[in-house]
């Protein structure tokens, strides 16, 4: 089970208003491997939900003194495969496909407000690069590629994966262990 929070922040051009919001994104998720990549199994397969909701900020808001939020869910998956370069490097190439139903909110300051809920697929790409460290730590690096009906997003994840389960001997190899033999 994976569980964390993201926090985002970023531009949107918006050409049919003719100025560039910013937003900033916090989102809990959670996660399951239901297939984990072993000697027989060659790819995983990881299914995740998250929660989002993001602040937006634009010139054009603070003049008319209105605040802009999004909110909504993100259900998804992806067929992942590790590919072990040495006992502490891994690139992981990643195919995804997700789907999201976010609302936005337009609020002015006397209370009214308006909002528009929208749905979306997205096919997602992405090579990421683990590094371990020897507490068993992996800090990673994650470019992606979304692209949906409407738009085409690249963002890049960066974080830490902290170990909360003592290593303890399953008597098997896993395909790290033997390839840190062969290395030795």
């Amino acid at each position: 089970l994976d569980v964390g929070v993201s926090v985002g922040r970023g531009n949107v051009d918006a050409d049919e208003v003719g100025t560039k919001f910013k937003y900033t994104g916090l989102s809990p998720n959670v996660g399951v491997f239901v297939l984990k990549q072993s000697k027989e199994i060659p790819i995983s397969c990881f299914l995740g939900s998250s929660y989002v909701k993001a602040k937006y900020s634009a010139d054009v808001l603070d003049e008319l003194n209105l605040d802009m939020t999004a909110s909504g869910w993100i259900f998804g998956g992806s067929l992942v495969r590790e590919i072990i370069l040495s006992p502490e490097t891994s690139v992981i190439p990643a195919f995804g496909l997700s789907h999201s139903n976010l609302k936005v909110k337009l609020k002015e300051r006397f209370g009214d407000s308006i909002s528009n809920e929208g749905t979306g697929t997205n096919f997602n790409f992405g090579i990421g690069f683990a590094f371990q460290f020897p507490s068993e730590s992996v800090f990673f690096v994650n470019p992606t590629v979304s692209h949906g009906e409407d738009n085409t997003t690249f963002s890049v994840n960066v974080g830490f994966v902290i170990n909360t389960t003592p290593h303890r001997d399953m008597g098997w190899s896993s395909p790290t262990v033997e390839i840190e033999r062969k290395w030795e």
